[in-house]
């Protein structure tokens, strides 16, 4: 306090002592206990003392024993500052307790550094990993080249995050597909171990929407169709045009696209090519077009110059007969027969090589106002032909006489006025698998036409299907832009794969899969076709000019069960 004698000689007058004494509030008053400000009970004070030390001493216990779990499994979690931990103890290992404020404030950032610390409590997506763990696991052989039980295969510097997913020793995220109109118990085993596909080649000479494709049997070649009126011939194997820059590109992603030229351009369609197929030795095409005619074309060498001067043998013959488009064609190689669907209401059964007269028979439609969409031969009995109509009618058709054997039952699952837009015979099973308008896949037996399985595939209408030659694995196209690999035992999804982009309400037109090699194609209204291989053939060096079915690599490259 300010001492007013010393300036005043020691003395000081009534009225200037009763104007300092107004100033006794400037004076610290020091309290003899500091419990007794607080104005709470001393020996409640102790007691909760006592409680926050117990607790303290239980939380740290059960965090050592944590920690030594922790440090088990490879100390992936980040440790506290060795600062922090020796802050929450004294000199003689006791708590500090000065005052109730100081432990209600520990207490709290012990809590947080509780949560940081635990596990169970993580949130985040990432572990991060501390510098020193990652000297003491290169100090220990756990970094790129230590033990297959290590939670990482490889150190990281610091600052950077481990996924959670490699951290745990699960799949990436991407191989994961979501469809909700189908589901299976073990389906996710599946989704994790189906190979990635890359687009291998974007085939992009075609001036209008590809309509049609067709692979040929043994070679890696292909064949496209569409709205411009040609057909044409694609070596999978001819030197891209940006060969070296291909080259380059490859060598960093081996997923990157070549764009081809090619080999050969078959014109004989007065408009649209709409269908088509190829013979089981691949020396024989067939085409069908929206100008009703079906052509029969000699497949050329594909050593061929694409500049060549044109050779009228390749067109062998023309077959007239339909006033309308022919939306399908399909041909049987034991017999040499060809069947043709056209929107006339009609389907014919040709000999092709006939040139006396090659037209054999014509089958009416079951009704005035049945339009044939689609045709296949059954692969059990030669001699029968599936069929497929609008307006949601199809049945097995015996080619010699023109019965009708029978009728698919559709049952109370048919869509009123829907389009079978493609019906296919399993090559191996007396099974019928079809697909429409109606977003469905659907399974028939062959036996008594009852609908075996049906199920919602995609998000719009199916335009296209395409089998293995083992019958074991099913590629379908739709309208949402997209393709679906399904296994066929199970009828479950295995990957889902963007393709083509939408034009007015058509996306992807056709799709293939090739009998004997890993390839599958697609077609689509951007006019583009697209061929795709499997990152796993590449890795494990199946090429293109390797002979194995998309089956046999798909079985190939599953992972077994741990």
């Amino acid at each position: 306090m300010y001492d007013s004698s010393s300036d005043h000689g020691g003395e000081m007058d009534g009225e200037l002592k009763e104007v300092f004494d107004e100033f006794n509030f400037l004076e610290k008053k020091e309290s003899s206990n500091p419990k007794e400000d607080w104005h709470v009970s001393p020996s409640m004070l102790d007691q909760l003392k006592a409680q926050y030390k117990n607790e303290k001493q239980a939380k740290r216990q059960s965090s050592g024993s944590m920690s030594r779990e922790d440090s088990e499994q490879g100390d992936l979690l980040p440790r506290a500052p060795k600062k922090a931990r020796d802050n929450e103890m004294d000199m003689n290992g006791e708590e500090t307790t000065d005052g109730i404020e100081e432990s209600i404030e520990r207490k709290g950032k012990t809590s947080r550094n509780t949560n940081a610390s635990c596990p169970n409590l993580t949130t985040t997506n990432s572990v991060f990993l501390h510098t020193d763990e990652q000297q003491q696991q290169q100090s220990m052989g756990g970094g790129a080249s230590g033990p297959a039980t290590a939670p990482m295969k490889s150190a990281r510097r610091a600052g950077e995050y481990l996924d959670i997913n490699d951290a745990l020793g699960l799949p990436p995220d991407e191989s994961a597909v979501n469809i909700q109109d189908v589901t299976g118990d073990d389906q996710d085993d599946d989704v994790s171990s189906t190979p990635q596909w890359a687009t291998r080649a974007v085939l992009r000479s075609h001036l209008d929407c590809v309509r049609v494709m067709q692979f040929h049997p043994v070679e890696p070649v292909l064949f496209t169709a569409g709205e411009d009126g040609t057909t044409k011939l694609w070596n999978l194997d001819a030197k891209p045009l940006n060969a070296k820059d291909a080259e380059k590109a490859t060598a960093k992603n081996a997923s990157n696209p070549s764009e081809l030229e090619p080999i050969y351009t078959f014109r004989g369609h007065a408009g649209a090519v709409l269908s088509m197929d190829i013979s089981p030795t691949g020396d024989r095409l067939f085409t069908g077009g929206l100008d009703g005619t079906v052509c029969c074309w000699a497949v050329p060498s594909t050593a061929c110059d694409p500049y060549d001067v044109y050779d009228p043998k390749v067109l062998r013959e023309r077959l007239t007969g339909h006033t309308d488009a022919v939306w399908a064609v399909a041909f049987h190689s034991s017999d040499n027969r060809l069947v043709s669907a056209s929107a006339d209401g009609t389907i014919k059964l040709w000999e092709p090589g006939n040139f006396g007269e090659p037209l054999l028979r014509t089958f009416s439609a079951p009704s005035p106002d049945a339009v044939p969409t689609s045709v296949d031969f059954s692969s059990t009995e030669p001699q029968h032909l599936l069929a497929a109509y609008t307006g949601q009618k199809a049945m097995i058709i015996d080619i010699e006489t023109g019965a009708v054997v029978l009728n698919f039952d559709f049952g109370e699952d048919a869509t009123s006025g829907a389009r079978i837009t493609k019906i296919l015979s399993h090559p191996t099973m007396p099974i019928t698998i079809m697909a429409g308008d109606d977003r469905k896949i659907r399974y028939f037996d062959n036996s008594n036409g009852a609908q075996l399985h049906c199920a919602v595939a995609h998000v719009e209408g199916i335009s296209s299907l395409a089998i293995d030659s083992n019958g074991l694995y099913l590629l379908s196209g739709s309208h949402d832009g997209s393709l679906r690999l399904w296994n066929m035992e199970k009828r479950i999804c295995l990957k889902e794969i963007p393709a083509h982009r939408k034009k007015h309400d058509s996306a992807v037109n056709t799709v293939a899969m090739h009998p004997s090699r890993p390839l599958i194609g697609s077609g689509g209204a951007d006019a583009l076709a697209k061929v795709r291989c499997t990152l796993r053939s590449l890795d494990t060096g199946v090429v293109l000019n390797s002979r194995v079915t998309v089956s046999a690599l798909l079985a190939r490259c599953q992972v077994p069960s741990s």
